[in-house]
């Protein structure tokens, strides 16, 4: 998987449809930027992958709290 392709699942992962927008606000790029990185034209800077592992690292957590808070009978 060529590191674009890589990018965008992390980034709909996170944001959905519209992950290239919301992936810059979080990263604090403009989106042109992310959306040149998505189209290959672009190599992604090694630093955003330090960035993106800590978006889905606090993603991950977030969502195991929820699981544990949810009500028992949701639990199946």
């Amino acid at each position: 998987m060529s590191d674009h392709e890589y990018l965008a699942r992390v980034g709909t992962a996170l944001y959905g449809p519209f992950w290239q927008s919301e992936l810059a606000r979080a990263i604090d790029v403009a989106p042109r930027t992310v959306r040149r990185w998505a189209a290959g034209e672009n190599r992604v800077p090694p630093g955003i992958w330090a960035e993106l592992s800590a978006l889905l690292t606090e993603r991950e957590v977030t969502l195991r709290g929820l699981r544990t808070q949810m009500p028992r009978p949701h639990l199946r």
